[in-house]
């Protein structure tokens, strides 16, 4: 069998293509929607400009709980948690969501619909026919420990705050 993502961040690279009119949007952010999940939304939000955090309770001592009020919010998940996206979208409009759109790297076609069915958008890089299990999918599925995750959340920041002063800069010397 062919493996569609080398590993999570090959996944977020895949999502991010399929995710390009959010780019820099001053009303956007993008939610990890679990730990797992959290390497495939650092590439969505590094490759968007967008700032990242990570939905849930799961990691409150490590994320900064981004205000999602009158926000687009990219939901991201690497596809083992998907069938759960829909109380997290839920939760998402309670909070004062503009708009959820989630974004997936596998999910079985009737995961698939039910995500249509609850979010705004959905962008899935692939929905196999039959979907027992997404190490089916990666070549490398390992788990990403507690420091690691909190590094891509510190460096999604910084790369986020050096672009928004570069891009700052760049537009006072031109005027």
């Amino acid at each position: 069998m062919v493996r569609v993502f080398r590993d999570r961040r090959d996944a977020g690279v895949q999502l991010a293509r399929a995710l390009h009119p959010y780019a820099e949007a001053p009303d956007a952010v993008v939610l990890a929607h679990a730990k797992n999940s959290v390497p495939v939304a650092y590439e969505v939000a590094t490759r968007l400009a967008l700032p990242l955090d990570v939905f849930g309770a799961e990691l409150d001592d490590m994320t900064p709980n981004i205000d999602v009020e009158n926000k687009v919010v990219l939901l991201v998940d690497d596809g083992d948690t998907a069938r759960e996206l829909p109380r997290a979208i839920e939760a998402l409009r309670v909070e004062g969501a503009a708009s959820v759109i989630v974004a997936v790297a596998v999910a079985s076609p009737p995961i698939w619909a039910l995500l249509l069915a609850a979010a705004d958008h959905v962008a899935c890089v692939l929905t196999p026919q039959h979907l027992f299990s997404i190490e089916a999918w990666y070549a490398d599925l390992t788990e990403p420990s507690d420091s690691e995750v909190r590094q891509l959340l510190v460096t999604a920041t910084q790369n986020l705050l050096l672009l928004r002063r570069s891009n700052f800069l760049t537009r006072n010397v031109d005027t």
